[in-house]
This record gives C-alpha cells, sequence and structure tokens, in this order.
C-alpha cells in the first residue's frame, strides 16, 4: 500500500491524507456552495487506503485457499480516493456535469441538508414522496404538500431556495431533540448533526459497544472508538496503542528466529529500538 501505486509517472511522490482529498476529487465536492474547498473532517484520504487493503486481503486468502494461489496487492491511496467518486462520476462522464460544492444539501433531491433548530443543527432526507409527505406532517404543513412549487420532486428543485427558507423558519421552532421526536413519529429520515461528544453518547452507538474503555500502562484508563465488525461467537478485545518497539523482540524470535544474541547486537547498534516495557493489554467485553 502506497500513496500513488507501484507504478506511473508519480509513483514516488509523497503522500499524505490532505493531497490526496485534493488530487482523488474529495476536496473538489466538499465546502459550502461557492465557497472555498475544504478537507474531510473524517481523514478518508488514508482511512480509505487502509478499508480497501483490509478486504483486498481478505478476498486474495480465500482466494489462495480455492486455488493455492497466492497473488501481490498493489493498494494506491489515490486509486482508492478516486474510486469513492462512484455516482458523481458518473454525472460526468454520461452528462459532462461537474459536481461542485453543495454545503449538505445534494444536487438532484430537495429537501436533503441539514437545517438549524434552535440549539444545534439537524438533517431531513426525503428522496421521494412518501417521506416529503410525512415531512410535512410533521412540521404540521400538510398544505405544502400540494403546494404548486412543491408537489413534485422536480418543481421542490426548481424552488429549492424558497421551500428552505420556509423549513429554515420552522426548524428554528424547536430543539433538536424536540424535533427528532416528532420527525421519528411521522418516520422521517432525519439524525441531530451530532458533536463529538454527543456521538458518544449517543444510545444505540453505546448499545452496540462503540465506546470502550481501555487501560494503558502509561497513560491510565481512556475511551476509545469500538469495532465496527460484529461477528457472532466472537469475543470483543480491545488492547492499548502498543509503545514504541513493544513487540519488536517478539516478532524477530517468533516470526524470523532470532536469538537473544543476535537482538541485543541489533539494540547495541541502534537499528531495533530498545522495546518500551508495559503492563499486559486489558481486555473489555462487549
Amino acid at each position: 500500500m502506497s500513496g500513488f501505486g507501484q507504478d506511473g509517472p508519480d509513483r514516488d511522490l509523497p503522500a499524505y491524507d490532505l493531497t490526496i482529498q485534493a488530487r482523488g476529487g474529495a476536496m473538489g465536492i466538499t465546502g459550502e456552495k461557492d465557497g472555498a474547498p475544504v478537507r474531510m473532517g473524517l481523514p478518508m484520504g488514508d482511512l480509505s487506503g487502509g478499508m480497501f487493503a483490509a478486504y483486498a486481503i481478505a478476498a486474495a486468502l480465500f482466494d489462495r485457499e480455492r486455488t493455492g494461489q497466492g497473488r501481490r496487492l498493489d493498494i494506491s491511496l489515490l486509486d482508492c480516493q478516486a474510486s469513492l467518486l462512484t455516482y458523481m462520476a458518473t454525472y460526468h462522464s454520461i452528462g459532462g456535469l461537474i459536481p461542485k460544492p453543495q454545503g449538505s444539501s445534494h444536487e438532484i433531491l430537495t429537501p436533503y441538508q441539514a437545517f438549524k433548530a434552535k440549539d444545534l443543527y439537524l438533517v431531513v432526507a426525503c428522496p421521494t414522496e412518501k417521506f416529503w409527505q410525512s415531512l410535512c406532517r410533521a412540521l404540521g404543513r400538510e398544505d405544502l404538500m400540494n403546494h404548486l412549487h412543491f408537489n413534485d420532486a422536480f418543481q421542490r428543485i426548481v424552488h429549492r431556495q424558497e421551500l428552505y427558507q420556509i423549513l429554515g423558519e420552522i426548524f428554528l421552532t424547536k430543539t433538536v431533540d424536540e424535533w427528532m421526536e416528532v420527525l421519528r413519529r411521522e418516520d422521517v429520515p432525519s439524525a441531530p448533526v451530532n458533536t463529538l461528544d454527543r456521538v458518544m453518547k449517543d444510545p444505540q452507538i453505546l448499545h452496540r459497544n462503540m465506546v470502550v474503555e481501555v487501560d494503558h500502562p502509561a497513560g491510565g484508563s481512556f475511551k476509545a472508538m469500538g469495532n465496527p465488525v460484529k461477528a457472532e461467537g466472537a469475543e470483543e478485545v480491545f488492547h492499548h496503542p502498543p509503545a514504541l518497539g513493544e513487540h519488536t523482540e517478539e516478532i524477530l524470535r517468533g516470526l524470523l528466529g532470532y536469538g537473544s544474541q543476535r537482538i541485543q547486537d541489533l539494540m547495541g547498534k541502534k537499528i531495533i529500538f530498545q522495546p518500551v516495557r508495559g503492563e499486559p493489554s486489558t481486555k473489555k467485553e462487549g
């Protein structure tokens, strides 16, 4: 896995999350309309490479079990980021459209964006007539269903600014939690725009054991995000991040068969780090 892959004119260039997001097209479609490009808050330039690599390795191992044939995998961060353009790339290839930043809204779906409530922001997503009508009922504005400017998806796109002005004023009348109760009752696709502290208190997140407590020998106990892959019958075990060189000796002995003297020689020459000893990793069950 590398920034640009093992071949091509730029294979030896350095790569960081920011440069990958920029070159791979993510920053070109992220940000407020007519505003400057914005880096995604999540480091998807980095993370997408790891995610694609993980399932590529799993697929290759499965293929090896069936065929006995191993293979070399070449994962490029730029390739991974570009692949996430998905339907937006299709917009361009078929219709010549170059998608631009739209803030939280969508180019061809309305209403589909964030709105300010009394305290925080929330989002609603109404891509079909069913959900548009549900939203109108939740807001107590059934009259909007048959309004000439809003009675079908095309009209709502044409008159989106007028619609957003109306909806924006309504959403300011309640808090996010008050709106979520109303919107969920009418089955409107919606969510609070959670700050990180709210995410880590979210009942569904907590129920799924996605906030776990880990003990670190140097830093004490801290909370971290859990494992999103839930495998039936598998115990969830969480380890603290390893200290510098913590597993070097274990790997050299077990994987390469190095003896104590050879390891000591490498440490003496500062070819490898003297391992930092820590307490055994803690186990937290879900």
